[in-house]
């Protein structure tokens, strides 16, 4: 209750930035490591991500009647 949906600064661009800098920050320490089961737990982590992400979208679409606008002018969900 109260909360606004942003429109102006860098996150206007997308709706789910930290869990993009996660998974670039987790497939980074992957590549580096070099090993196929970090790549996988990145692939997991992306999997749970998304479907975070879907979730909590259900529940802004919800809560803001303004919220399918606003996504179709921002990127991710």
């Amino acid at each position: 209750p109260g909360g606004v949906l942003v429109t102006h600064g860098p996150y206007r661009l997308t709706r789910h930035p930290m869990y993009v800098g996660v998974l670039v920050g987790a497939a980074g320490v992957a590549a580096f490591r070099g090993g196929v089961v970090s790549l996988a737990l990145v692939g997991g982590l992306a999997v749970v991500f998304a479907v975070k992400a879907r979730h909590e979208e259900g529940l802004l679409r919800r809560a803001y009647p303004g919220y399918e606008r606003y996504a179709g002018r921002s990127k991710g969900g």
